[in-house]
């Protein structure tokens, strides 16, 4: 669980960018991510890493055919939030808390990644144009997967660094 200004703690939220206004106080950096989310650059920006705040807040905007959830892989991050939104298509994001997963190998510091096992039991997360999912260190997620059909899905991946 992540503290914010108010000394609350949150876990993973799910929701429509309509509903911005409920989280865009969180944080600074969160505020700068929903800002650029309701700009046009997310339809605008061709694929690659653009700095929204520095290494504070960046993003990556990213096109890809969904694939069967079986090929997607489980991850989690140290010192960045994920925020991810969905600009065009839909997908489905697997989500479950990270001591219900084994790691399948050490933290990479360099990537801010540790990947983690398959397992039988977790939480669908259906992703489609304007939602958008904010994952902390403690959310274990595997994205890109096949909601109802493939789906051409660009995306804008939204790094969070924690305070």
């Amino acid at each position: 669980m992540v503290k914010i200004k108010n000394g609350s703690v949150l876990s993973m939220i799910l929701d429509n960018l309509k509903n911005e206004e409920l989280y865009d106080k969180l944080s600074d950096n969160l505020k700068k991510a929903f800002d650029f989310m309701l700009s046009d650059k997310p339809r605008e920006l061709p694929v690659g890493k653009y700095e929204i705040d520095g290494d504070n807040v960046y993003v990556m905007i990213q096109t890809y055919t969904t694939r069967p959830v079986s090929e997607t892989k489980w991850e989690s991050h140290k010192k960045y939030i994920d925020l991810q939104y969905i600009v065009e298509g839909s997908e489905e994001i697997g989500w479950m808390p990270i001591d219900g997963l084994s790691a399948s190998g050490e933290y990479d510091a360099e990537k801010d990644k540790t990947n983690y096992n398959e397992t039988e039991h977790w939480t669908r997360l259906e992703m489609n144009a304007g939602d958008f999912t904010v994952l902390y260190p403690e959310d274990g997620h595997k994205a890109c997967g096949i909601l109802e059909k493939p789906s051409e899905v660009k995306k804008a991946v939204i790094k969070i660094k924690l305070d």
